[in-house]
């Protein structure tokens, strides 16, 4: 069984795309072949989102949700102790910053779903607030431990 938060950002750029037809076809010119069944499958997680298969639609679209995703999944599994009040300051501005362009781009009259949150727009800014939290959680601890 697939990741639903990864094919729910797939699902989302299939959208904004077209369609599983549209991404279909990308996705053959990119490799070479690609299949309607396999694209939705991808979509409602009854397949796994292949990271050829997220790059080939991100690269069509110029938007990069999935690869932003696994960065910001690199950054959170990193430690945080010892990194010092100011550098945690610094990492929570700029998480706190992503969050929230998150969310004004979702609810944006120019996002494709307009002032509601797509299935794929919700996981995006649900994924980016909770990693805004997690670096919140490290100034915490940090701001603690110097008792």
């Amino acid at each position: 069984m697939a990741d639903r938060l990864v094919s729910a950002i797939f699902s989302g750029m299939v959208r904004r795309l077209g369609g599983v037809e549209a991404a279909t076809a990308v996705l053959a010119a990119h490799t070479g072949a690609a299949s309607k069944g396999t694209v939705s499958k991808m979509c409602t997680a009854g397949a796994c989102v292949t990271i050829e298969a997220a790059r080939a639609i991100e690269d069509a679209l110029g938007e990069y949700p999935l690869t932003r995703w696994m960065h910001d999944r690199t950054e959170r599994a990193a430690p945080t102790s010892g990194a010092g009040l100011k550098a945690l300051l610094a990492d929570s501005s700029l998480a706190n910053g992503a969050a929230h362009a998150a969310l004004i781009r979702a609810l944006s009259p120019d996002s494709p779903s307009g002032e509601n949150l797509s299935q794929g727009e919700r996981a995006e800014v649900l994924s980016s607030m909770r990693h805004a939290r997690d670096v919140l959680d490290g100034l915490i601890a940090e701001a603690e431990g110097m008792e």
